[in-house]
């Protein structure tokens, strides 16, 4: 935003901006929550009477996060831009078990599968 305002912005090099924040930020945010997980679930004072899996909250009401996030995207906007959107939440949020009972959609995020492959048996 800063850059906008101080210099003329083409949306290409916007673009490349963002592509290479992208690139450069994901991954690190990425592998330490992969380090921080593990580190929840296997550290030896790790907490095991939590409902928690690591840092994974089985019971997540995905809606409510997606509101809060929203609202503070939305407060934001209002402070940068004095608008914000709507949000509309379409889909289905509860789900009908085997006996017909309304229960909460459950959300299931793997981890994305490297394509790089360390083999650990060889020595340098």
């Amino acid at each position: 935003l800063e850059l906008k305002e101080t210099h003329h912005v083409d949306n290409q090099t916007e673009m490349s901006i963002q592509y290479f924040l992208d690139r450069f930020y994901m991954p690190r945010i990425s592998m330490r929550m992969l380090i921080h997980q593990h580190t929840l679930l296997f550290e030896q004072d790790a907490d095991k009477d939590t409902p928690r899996i690591g840092m994974i909250d089985p019971h997540c009401k995905v809606k409510s996060v997606i509101m809060e996030a929203f609202q503070n995207a939305a407060y934001l906007c209002e402070e940068y831009y004095e608008c914000s959107p709507d949000i509309e939440i379409k889909g289905q949020t509860l789900l009908k078990n085997a006996e017909g009972k309304k229960v909460p959609l459950e959300l299931v995020y793997p981890p994305p599968i490297s394509t790089t492959s360390f083999d650990c048996s060889r020595t340098p």
